[in-house]
């Protein structure tokens, strides 16, 4: 086993990437990483497991290398298939490949693992580092007006607890540039209603009711 040496003190190594992993959340979570960032670390890792035990591959650290990371990026563009081995899926449901933004999220967090435990002096070498993704086509996204936003806001009726809930949360997104699944998550204690915004590591901070 490697030591490691920083002012003095002399720590053993850790090879298990499930040992190390935990080492990894519990960095994060000092760091004050939003559940929902930590919930998306413990599933891109365990897609990352349940590739190497497909391939046979040891889960340990010593194991790992570029090679390896790029095998796995490779599988998941041309090998892995939705819905495998589900009973009530038709085959031309089982699609081959996942969409390039997802390899690439999944891909983003072995890259801050390794990263993560290389600076900690917890890995000789990052073995991510020097893989690249997977190209995106870039698409283009269609916006509304500003009239098309203004009629939209116009048609719902604001007397309707629903329709006045929509209008609200229409508002939010379009003034706070907020996401969704980020604007629909939110908690009272998210705001601060003396400050008159909100303020998180994922979304910018806005003032409410600009124009």
């Amino acid at each position: 086993m490697r030591k490691s040496i920083r002012k003095g003190v002399i720590r053993k190594s850790v090879e298990s990437l499930d040992d190390l992993f935990q080492t990894f959340l519990s960095i994060k979570r000092a760091e004050g990483r939003a559940e929902t960032t930590m919930q998306q670390y413990r599933d891109n890792f365990s897609f990352f497991m349940e590739f190497l035990e497909i391939h046979d591959i040891e889960p340990v650290i010593y194991e790992i290398n570029r090679t390896v990371i790029r095998e796995y990026v490779t599988y998941m563009r041309e090998d892995w298939v939705r819905f495998d081995g589900h009973r009530f899926k038709s085959e031309k449901e089982k699609t081959v490949g996942l969409k390039p933004s997802t390899i690439n999220t999944r891909l983003k967090t072995l890259r801050v693992l390794f990263k993560c435990l290389y600076e900690e002096e917890l890995i000789e070498t990052n073995p991510a580092q020097g893989v690249s993704g997977v190209r995106e086509p870039q698409e283009r996204i269609e916006i509304l007006t500003t009239d098309e936003l203004k009629r939209l806001l116009r048609v719902l009726d604001k007397r309707s607890y629903s329709e006045f809930r929509d209008y609200v949360l229409i508002n939010l997104l379009i003034d706070g540039m907020a996401r969704i699944s980020e604007t629909i998550n939110l908690k009272i204690e998210d705001f601060d209603f003396n400050g008159y915004g909100r303020h998180s590591q994922q979304i910018r901070a806005f003032t409410f009711g600009a124009n």
